[in-house]
């Protein structure tokens, strides 16, 4: 591209840009203009016609209305209007094809009318309540043509005034590159023939003064290359010497056997050899520029080498230069390693270089240390001796003159044969040498002979050492006279026998005085048996019982010695055979029946299905760790529970491995106290031995009898929290099962539902009234809660307290705080809180609020009215981690005491009756027919009190207000029958939800006259 082209571009470029920035500016400024107009103008015009309309809608005088209309529409600016009121066209004009767009509220700008309409909105509100709204069009067609008219003329006169610019540039380009031409062609020349060429200078512009300075350039670049190729030709002299150097240099550093580091007085690295690489890891290419202390010298010794370094550079001393030193530097890796160092000075010219010849030292280090390391360990207490190839002794330690007796002159060049004590064969010392041919080393238990002839034995370690070239060469051994730990085993093994002797005889002691005790006490039992069926008074009784009672603890305590005696002697035979699982413990629970009761606690078993029944082992064993561990359970339980569990663990083949538990909620153990756990004649609470007897033998013989089964025992336990005691042992599956049997299977269920603490959060009196006759009745506890908030403060107050809920019946529709928050706060609370149970209950029984509600967290869901069987259901499924949500059975229900959910809600409102009487029928038998007259009365005084709150809500036109008491009369009309005021209750909470308002009003006004109806018919049937 020319120059002159260049010009003409860039002088139309500039024009053309601040020509646009300048229409565009002004176009935009009459935009904007146009639309703060526009916008004002609209919003003035609808706030206007809303207020003139006001009147009018609230009276819904629509003749009024409509003239309205029409006359703004005489605005031609106007396009159409229209007038709403309670969500209803009140009046509407204008052409058909503006009232059939879509009105886009309020637009706040030209573009957003892209119909050429710009929509207004305005709200026809009296005391922040808005009743009805209008909407207006204008057109904006005339101010759309201004603008247009306004940029077409912009874009012509910018046209004229361009093309002005071009002209006037192709003048000024044209004259300009005619001088450059000239200056162009003569550089030609030069470039050609040198310099020297001179131009013809025209005028005295400027111009011309640049043909005048080229001239001179010219000249004076003609003298400077004649100079320029007489230094050419001395700088290749000296070149071609310089190369050889450097190659000379190379070669040197190249085949140094050091590291060669050369540094400057800034301390970077500027020569780096091919050993440097070897040594340290880093390439030429990362060292060469580096700092040398940050590179090579570690971080400790860092500070000291700058010091050194810049005291040198001041005052020329240092002691370290052109001396051998031995010192330590780090490689790429980070390894430290020693290296031998010298440092030299060297000057070329103004600059000081410094060069050091570095030399890997490791390897000689290391042979230092080893020779160093060998002295050491040479001297070492163990003895020991070296022998070469030819089997000669070359060296030996003190240690070895001190256990032998031979000194190092008596016995170096001798076989090391001459220490035999002869009693090892030939056989012996072959497989020793075979033995270290192969492997390398050998050693064991040796006989040998002492100097003065004493046999001794000793422990030796005989290893062989070999040359580059893989041969034996040296064989080293060590040995360790054990003459002392052979005379203390002998001692031991004649400690052990004794110690079994007198243990024998303990267990033989033991055995016999049992049994000795044994025979009376049978007497004394059978004697008492006879005199409690003889003629007693009361006193007599009392004596006879207190005897019993003894004695029978004297003979729990004789068989429990009598037992682990014979344990004690290995006199107990384990027996195998075949016995039912289910049996066993079914009769482990019978013997149990009666304690459980006088401990009042609940005594649960329970198998596993996948268990088999029949399986091959010792009953009888097994059977009395379980009474032990289930006898223990109920002595430390007060008023509780224990639990039987046998679970399989695995099962390979006709091999299975079971897990038996005893659970208990009683006093538990201390942590000091388990330490005594399973430990003979001990008690884990001396504090406890007058209230609970034993002689402390139950758990040792419990633990005894597991590991004499093969398997292992232990316990989970917490002081005031209970114990889980377990054992698992692996047994045989019987192949003979036998399935007619398998209904035998034993699975205890208590008749009646576990006692739990209940919290409830209803805000409905009569509900409230209704849940707690249920919930107590059944055994439970329960705290109220009226709403969401209380629920939580609650919930918190019983984790102060330690009394944790058991569960949550939780309301949906509360005030303050609804269920559906209060369980997503429940559920983010720390700890195990979080876990509590909770069931919705709401009125709400329609599709999708059981997934509603277990997405909030909740564990399962039941509507209102609810059967009092199916509520007592569902919390003993979810308290005991059921799956209640996939339980397929259902409590069976009259549908005709439910309310029905269609669209003919409306004419079936007149066929249901005021009071049901199977509902309250079912009300009776759920709770108590004397509580019903009380509960109607609790529930026609929340009758009158929501009637009370309905009207008022009806006066201010409360919607919110209203939709609260619905919902909540919707679910206690439902549970005392009064259908009629349930359905009108739902169809108002309905017309809530979908913010009917008109609708809300009309059906609670047939609500207000609804429940006075139903508390007259209510009062009747059930007078104060």
């Amino acid at each position: 591209m020319s120059f002159r082209f260049k010009t003409i571009i860039g002088i139309a470029l500039i024009e053309s840009v601040l020509l646009v920035t300048l229409i565009l500016s002004v176009l935009g400024f009459l935009e904007n203009s146009h639309e703060k107009e526009i916008n004002q103008r609209a919003l003035s015009t609808a706030k206007l016609f809303a207020t003139m309309s006001k009147d009018a809608v609230l009276a819904s005088d629509l003749a009024s209305l409509e003239s309205f209309v029409n006359e703004i529409l005489t605005n031609e600016d106007i396009v159409y209007a229209r007038i709403y009121g309670d969500g209803i066209i009140l009046a509407e004009g204008g052409s058909k094809e503006h009232l059939e767009h879509t009105h886009d509220k309020n637009n706040t700008s030209l573009d957003q009318a892209i119909d050429d309409v710009f929509d207004v909105t305005a709200n026809i509100a009296e005391s922040d309540y808005i009743y009805g709204r209008v909407e207006l069009g204008l057109s904006i067609a005339r101010i759309r043509e201004v603008l247009d008219q306004a940029s077409h003329w912009s874009i012509v006169i910018a046209s004229i005034e361009i093309t002005l610019v071009a002209v006037f540039s192709f003048i000024l380009g044209t004259w300009l590159t005619r001088q450059l031409y000239q200056l162009k062609k003569a550089t030609e020349i030069i470039t050609e023939h040198g310099p020297g060429h001179q131009v013809e200078i025209k005028g005295r512009d400027e111009m011309a003064q640049v043909a005048k300075s080229f001239n001179q350039m010219s000249i004076s670049l003609s003298d400077s290359y004649k100079e320029l190729k007489n230094i050419n030709i001395a700088n290749k002299k000296i070149a071609e010497m310089a190369s050889e150097s450097e190659a000379f240099v190379k070669a040197v550093l190249s085949s140094s056997l050091d590291a060669i580091v050369s540094i400057d007085t800034q301390g970077m690295i500027v020569e780096y050899n091919h050993v440097s690489e070897q040594i340290f890891g880093y390439t030429r290419e990362e060292a060469i520029g580096s700092s040398m202390a940050e590179l090579i010298i570690p971080e400790e010794y860092r500070t000291m080498h700058r010091e050194g370094f810049e005291s040198y550079l001041k005052t020329g001393v240092a002691t370290i230069l052109n001396k051998r030193l031995s010192v330590k530097a780090i490689n790429k890796q980070g390894c430290i390693f020693p290296i031998e160092l010298t440092i030299s000075p060297i000057e070329t010219g103004k600059k000081l270089y410094f060069t050091a010849f570095i030399r890997d030292i490791s390897e000689q280090e290391n042979a230092k240390n080893e020779l160093l390391l060998s002295a050491r360990a040479f001297e070492a207490h163990e003895a020991i001796f070296i022998s070469d190839s030819h089997n000669k002794i070359v060296r030996v330690n003190n240690a070895f003159t001190k256990i032998t007796g031979y000194s190092a002159n008596e016995i170096i060049g001798q076989s090391p044969g001459v220490l035999s004590s002869g009693r090892h064969d030939s056989q012996f010392y072959n497989e020793m040498w075979q033995r270290i041919k192969q492997t390398g080393h050998w050693e064991g238990e040796i006989y040998n002979k002492r100097k003065d002839g004493e046999i001794y034995p000793e422990w030796l370690s005989i290893s062989v050492v070999r040359d580059i070239n893989g041969n034996e060469s040296y064989y080293v051994a060590h040995f360790i006279d054990i003459t002392q730990r052979k005379q203390a085993e002998q001692k031991l093994t004649l400690a052990r026998k004794e110690a079994e002797l007198a243990n024998e005889a303990k267990s033989d002691f033991l055995a016999t005085m049992s049994h000795e005790i044994r025979t009376p006490m049978n007497a004394i039992l059978g004697t008492l048996g006879l005199l409690k069926e003889t003629m007693l008074d009361q006193e007599q009784k009392k004596y006879i019982e207190t005897a019993d009672q003894s004695a029978v603890s004297l003979l729990h305590i004789i068989n429990e010695i009598l037992d682990f005696s014979k344990i004690e002697a290995n006199k107990l035979v384990i027996e195998k055979s075949t016995f039912s699982i289910e049996d066993m413990l079914s009769d482990c629970r019978k013997m149990f029946s009666d304690k459980a009761i006088d401990h009042k606690n609940k005594l649960n078993c329970h198998i596993d299905p996948d268990v088999p029944c029949y399986l091959i082992s010792d009953k009888l064993r097994i059977k009395q760790i379980l009474i032990n561990l289930i006898n223990n359970a109920l002595k430390f339980t007060e008023q509780g529970e224990v639990n039987c569990v046998i679970k399989k663990i695995k099962q390979v083949e006709q091999q299975i491995q079971l897990k038996f538990e005893v659970i208990d909620n009683g006093i538990g153990i201390s942590k000091a106290q388990q330490k005594k756990l399973f430990q003979v004649f001990s008690q884990v609470d001396q504090k406890h031995n007058r209230q609970f007897e034993g002689t402390g033998l139950g758990l040792a013989i419990c633990k005894k009898l597991v590991n004499l089964l093969a398997g292992e025992i232990g316990v989970n336990t917490e002081t005031g929290v209970g114990s889980q005691f377990w054992f698992t042992l692996t047994v045989d599956i019987d192949p003979q099962q036998h399935p007619e049997k398998k209904a035998l299977k034993i699975k205890q269920k208590n008749t009646s539902f576990k006692p739990l603490n209940i919290l409830l959060s209803e805000d409905s009196l009569a509900n409230i009234v209704v849940a707690k006759a249920v919930l107590t009745k059944a055994g439970h506890t329960l705290e109220i809660a009226k709403d969401g908030r209380q629920a939580i403060a609650a919930v918190k107050r019983s984790v102060e307290n330690n009394h944790i809920f058991d569960l949550i019946l939780m309301d949906l529709m509360m005030p303050i705080m609804d269920g559906i928050e209060a369980t997503r706060i429940i559920r983010k609370m720390p700890g195990g809180i979080s876990k509590i149970a909770i069931i919705a209950m709401t009125a709400n029984a329609v599709k999708g609020d059981r997934e509603y509600c277990l997405q909030a967290g909740m564990d399962d869901y039941i509507s209102k009215p609810f059967v009092a069987a199916e509520l007592l259901q569902k919390i003993e499924d979810v308290s005991n981690f059921k799956p209640a949500l996939h339980i397929t059975k259902k409590t069976v229900v009259d549908e005709s005491m439910r309310v029905p959910e269609n669209n003919e809600l409306i004419r079936q409102l007149n066929e249901l009756p005021y009071m049901h009487d199977k509902v309250l029928k079912q009300l009776a038998e759920d709770i108590s027919v004397e509580l019903v007259p009380e509960m109607v009365a609790v529930f026609i005084k929340e009758l009158k009190k929501r009637l009370a709150k309905i009207e008022q809500a009806c006066e201010q036109k409360n919607v919110k207000d209203i939709a609260f008491e619905v919902h909540a009369l919707k679910s206690s009309s439902g549970t005392y029958g009064a259908l009629k005021l349930q359905l009108m209750s739902k169809m108002t909470d309905t017309a809530c939800k979908e913010k009917n308002q008109l609708q809300v009003l009309l059906l609670s006004d047939s609500l207000l006259k609804l429940i006075p109806e139903t508390i007259a018919l209510y009062s009747k049937k059930f007078p104060t």
